[in-house]
């Protein structure tokens, strides 16, 4: 993972921190858009994948319209952990979201 060591680590913490400090959840309320969230979830983590789906839905239960999946053998990136699991989901959501298609 080259690109983590050649990161400006100032600008990552700034930008984790801005991320990590910030309740965006007020303004869900506001976004018009279906959204699909992708959850991380791996074996020996201390939530069941259950649980780990109940916290995602309910920390975005102001969305009008929200699916959130549990994408299982993944710790964090789900795209570098589940490449395959990954583009799945994307390809199928970009599928069914096509103008003119049916999912």
């Amino acid at each position: 993972m080259g690109y983590m060591s050649a990161s400006d680590q100032a600008t990552v913490a700034r930008a984790m921190g801005e991320v990590a400090g910030s309740d965006f959840r007020p303004g869900l309320t506001d976004v018009r858009s279906p959204v699909t969230v992708l959850a991380a979830w791996s074996e020996g983590v201390p939530y069941s994948s259950d649980q780990v789906l109940a916290i995602y839905e309910n920390q975005y239960a102001g969305l009008p319209s929200v699916e959130v999946s549990i994408i299982t053998g993944s710790r964090h990136f789900i795209m570098l952990d589940q490449p395959d699991a990954f583009i799945d989901a994307l390809s199928q959501l970009l599928a069914v979201n096509q103008p003119g298609r049916e999912g």
